[in-house]
C-alpha cells in the first residue's frame, strides 16, 4: 500500500509538472534556455541583458529581450552633413536609413546568413554573381520593412551596459547608442530574431546551415552609414559620377532626357522647370576601352573600398577587368559596328531593334548581361542572346530608363545609360536567387516606402516580366532559345542606381 501511494504521489507530481510546463509559453522557455546558455558560455554578458518595455501598453509587456556585446563603440566625431547623418545616433532620428553588414549564426556557431564576402568564401557559399556589399534598409521610428526585430530594437533604444563590463572594455559610458561605425554582437531569442520562419536567405547570402524556426540567433552587426533619404543619396551619386565623367571627357557627353510638351509624366514631374528627367542620363558617344568615354566607376563601396571584386584573384584589378571586357566587346561587335564617318541614325520609338547590354552598379560590378562572351568571362556561363526591343510596344515590359533612352541610341553603335532607381527597379529592387529557375516573370511594385519617400521624379511603375534578368539568368529576354542555362540572379537593392552599356544592331528587326 505504501508503495502504491508513493507511486501515486510521484505520478501526481509529474502530472503537476507537466501541467506547469504546458502553461509556460514556448517564448518564455526559450528565454530561460538562452539565459542558461549565456550563463555557461558568456557569463560576462549577463549584465548586458536588455528587457525593453512596450510603450504602447500599460500592461507589463516587453517589446523584446536580448543580450548584447559591443565590439566597437562607433563614430562619435563625424557631424551630420546634409543627407549624411555622420556619427549621429540612429535612435535620435525620426526617420533614417542605414547601410550595415551582418552575419547570423546559431548557438553552435553555424552560419545561416551573411553579407560578408570573406565569410561566404570560408564556408564555401560564395557566388560570383553576388554583390557582397552592406545592406540598405529603413530604420526609422516604425519598423516597416522587415529589419530583424532585435537589430531594430538595438538601434532605436538606449542600451544599458553592465558597469564592470564597461570598465573592463574601457568604454566611455554604461549607456550605448548604435551609430555609424558601431559593431555589436546580439544574442536574440527567436521572437526578435527570425521567428517562426527561421532564416531562408539565398542569393549568395545564405550560410551552409539553415536556421530552423523558433531558434535563437547570434547576429553580428556593423553599421557602415546612416542617412536620411535613400533617393537623395543615389541622386547625389549619379550626379557626381556624371559630372566627373563629363570633366574627364572634356565635354558634356552625358545628356538628360528632355520631355515633350504632351509628355504624360509632366504632371508627376511638377516643379522640374528645366524640362528634363532628374537622375536619368544617356550618351551615344560611349566606346568600350576608350578612356575619354570611360566612366571609371567613381563611386566606392559603402564600406570605403573601390573594388567590388576586391577578394577575387581574377578581378582584383578593376582596370584589368575593364580592359578585358572592352576587348571582348570590341572583338564581338567589330563586324556589326557602323563604319567610321558614316552618318548615325537614331532608333526611334516605333522601331524594333536587337539590343545587347552589360548592366553594372556604380562601383563596376556586373549584375547582368545578355552577351555570352562576357557572361562566360565573369560567371562561367555561355548563355544569352539579343533582346528584341520596341519602345512603343515594350514600354511596360522593361524598366522605364530603356523606354526613355533606347530610342535615342544609334544603329550599329554603342551607347550608355545612367539611371537612379526611379527609372530602374525602384523601392523594391530585385531579390537575389541561387536556386535553379526557369525564366520567371516578376512584377515589382512600389510598396509603402514609396509613400514615405516619394519623389516626383520617379518614373512609371517598375514592372519586370522576364525582361531585364537582373543577374545572369540564362536567356535574358525571358524566353528559352534552347541554348541558355538556368542560373542565379544578382540582388539589386532598393534605391540602387544602375549603368547600362548598350549596343544596337545595325538592322531593324523584321516584324514577320
Amino acid at each position: 500500500m505504501k508503495k502504491f501511494f508513493a507511486i501515486a504521489a510521484i505520478c501526481a507530481a509529474l502530472f503537476a509538472s507537466c501541467v506547469k510546463q504546458d502553461e509556460m509559453s514556448g517564448e518564455k522557455m526559450e528565454n530561460i534556455s538562452l539565459k542558461a546558455w549565456m550563463k555557461k558560455h558568456h557569463p560576462e554578458l549577463l549584465g548586458n541583458y536588455q528587457e525593453l518595455d512596450n510603450p504602447d501598453t500599460d500592461a507589463k509587456e516587453t517589446m523584446g529581450e536580448f543580450y548584447i556585446d559591443v565590439i566597437e563603440w562607433g563614430d562619435m566625431l563625424t557631424p551630420s552633413n546634409g543627407n549624411d547623418l555622420g556619427g549621429e545616433p540612429i535612435m535620435n532620428q525620426d526617420t533614417c536609413w542605414i547601410y550595415y553588414n551582418y552575419t547570423g549564426r546559431d548557438l553552435t556557431g553555424n552560419v545561416c546568413v551573411t553579407r560578408t564576402e570573406d565569410i561566404a568564401r570560408m564556408q564555401n557559399t560564395y557566388l560570383d554573381v553576388t554583390h557582397y556589399v552592406p545592406y540598405g534598409i529603413y530604420c526609422g521610428i516604425d519598423n516597416y520593412y522587415g529589419l530583424v526585430e532585435g537589430t531594430y530594437l538595438a538601434g532605436r533604444h538606449k542600451i544599458k551596459l553592465d558597469e564592470k563590463y564597461v570598465a573592463d572594455k574601457g568604454f566611455p559610458s554604461t549607456e550605448f547608442l548604435l551609430r555609424k561605425g558601431s559593431k555589436v554582437r546580439l544574442y536574440l531569442p527567436s521572437r526578435v530574431g527570425f521567428g517562426a520562419t527561421g532564416s531562408d536567405a539565398e542569393g549568395g547570402y545564405e550560410g551552409q546551415f539553415v536556421l530552423d524556426a523558433n531558434r535563437p540567433v547570434i547576429m553580428d552587426i556593423e553599421v557602415m552609414r546612416v542617412f536620411k533619404n535613400p533617393s537623395d543619396c543615389e541622386l547625389d551619386m549619379v550626379e557626381t559620377l556624371v559630372k566627373e565623367s563629363n570633366v574627364r571627357a572634356g565635354s558634356d557627353i552625358w545628356k538628360k532626357i528632355v520631355k515633350d510638351e504632351d509628355d504624360e509624366k509632366l504632371e508627376s514631374e511638377e516643379g522640374k522647370t528645366d524640362g528634363t528627367f532628374t537622375g536619368l542620363y544617356y550618351t551615344t558617344d560611349y566606346k568600350p576601352g576608350d578612356e575619354r568615354t570611360a566612366l571609371g566607376y567613381m563611386q566606392p563601396h559603402k564600406d570605403g573600398t573601390n573594388n567590388p571584386y576586391k577578394d577575387s584573384d581574377r578581378y582584383a584589378d578593376m582596370s584589368t577587368l575593364n580592359a578585358d571586357i572592352a576587348k571582348i566587346l570590341n572583338d564581338k561587335f567589330a563586324d556589326m559596328t557602323l563604319e567610321e564617318g558614316a552618318e548615325p541614325k537614331a532608333v526611334g520609338e516605333k522601331t524594333t531593334v536587337n539590343v545587347w547590354y552589360v548592366g553594372t552598379f556604380l562601383d563596376g560590378f556586373v549584375f547582368d548581361t545578355n552577351i555570352p562572351e562576357v557572361k562566360e568571362y565573369l560567371f562561367g556561363s555561355k548563355s544569352g542572346k539579343a533582346i528584341s526591343y520596341n519602345a512603343e510596344n515594350d514600354k511596360d515590359d522593361y524598366i522605364s530608363a530603356w523606354y526613355r533612352c533606347i530610342p535615342l541610341m544609334h544603329f550599329g553603335k554603342w551607347g550608355a545609360i545612367i539611371t537612379t532607381s526611379g527609372y530602374g527597379y525602384g523601392a523594391d529592387g530585385k531579390v537575389g536567387d541561387t536556386s535553379t529557375v526557369a525564366y520567371p516573370a516578376y512584377a515589382y511594385f512600389y510598396n509603402y516606402s514609396n509613400a514615405y519617400y516619394y519623389n516626383d521624379y520617379y518614373g512609371y511603375p517598375v514592372d519586370y516580366y522576364g525582361g531585364m534578368s537582373g543577374g545572369n539568368i540564362g536567356s535574358s529576354d525571358g524566353e528559352d532559345d534552347g541554348s541558355s542555362e538556368d542560373e542565379a540572379r544578382t540582388e539589386i537593392m532598393a534605391y540602387t542606381p544602375l549603368i547600362f552599356y548598350v549596343f544596337i544592331e545595325q538592322n531593324e528587326v523584321s516584324e514577320d
